[in-house]
């Protein structure tokens, strides 16, 4: 690569079943030439959790170890593995993390609040989990803390 070169991350969502790992690594692979990019940008885990609740620890090391797979086969081309762990506020709900509190006084089904100590424990320690298996080139955490999206006016907790 040449000094002061544009430096391209392609953005491209992680597969969470292992038959699909190859697919992915030959679809990085296949992008990356097409796009002369040296890197590649899994994101990962799906909006799905929303539905089921946050993901289990078990669910993150399943991810990191594939993630790794990964990383270790597009390096063998030349591309760098780096990650965009996208579940923050959104996360679904788990029974020990506080939930969001709207104006009304209801919960939000999907939502946890960034205020409460088991939500911010529970995040780290995933985060952490993920990267000491892993092992991202880099990992992009999801920015988007807005509390707008489960509950209009913010989160109304005591």
């Amino acid at each position: 690569m040449k000094k002061n070169a544009l430096k391209v991350a392609l953005p491209i969502p992680f597969v969470e079943k292992e038959e699909n790992l190859n697919e992915f690594i030959q679809n990085a692979i296949r992008q990356a030439k097409r796009y002369h990019a040296s890197e590649v940008t899994a994101f990962l885990p799906s909006k799905g959790f929303r539905a089921v609740g946050y993901p289990t620890n078990e669910y993150i090391t399943h991810c990191a170890k594939m993630f790794k797979t990964a990383r270790e086969e597009l390096a063998k081309h030349g591309i760098d593995l780096a990650g965009f762990y996208t579940l923050t506020v959104k996360s679904g709900r788990r029974e020990d993390l506080e939930p969001i509190i709207r104006a009304d006084g209801s919960e939000a089904p999907f939502s946890s609040c960034v205020l409460g100590e088991n939500f911010k424990k529970a995040l780290s320690q995933t985060i952490a989990l993920f990267v000491s298996i892993a092992k991202p080139k880099y990992l992009l955490l999801e920015d988007d803390f807005s509390l707008s999206a489960s509950s209009i006016k913010g989160c109304f907790c005591p």
